[in-house]
């Protein structure tokens, strides 16, 4: 497995986990470098993993999973913001 941390914003960094086809990416602020990156090294976004909702964690997910057709994964507190 590979770990790479995705540069987002100013300060922060979004992490994408992959095993050189499937990848999973967590808490994705934006969409876009995430994308980039998934066609850059072909690979298949297969989960969002959520770990608290604030906008910097989850702003891209409601495009990844336009873009990818990802699943989103959260704790019980998420429900409503995943569906």
């Amino acid at each position: 497995m590979n770990l790479i941390p995705l540069p987002a914003f100013n300060d922060n960094y979004f992490w994408l986990l992959h095993d050189g086809a499937h990848a999973i990416v967590v808490d994705p602020g934006e969409a876009q470098v995430v994308i980039n990156t998934l066609q850059r090294l072909n690979l298949k976004l297969d989960a969002i993993l959520v770990t608290h909702h604030l906008a910097d964690h989850v702003g891209g997910v409601q495009a990844l999973r336009l873009a990818t057709g990802a699943r989103c994964k959260y704790t019980s507190s998420h429900v409503e913001f995943a569906r």
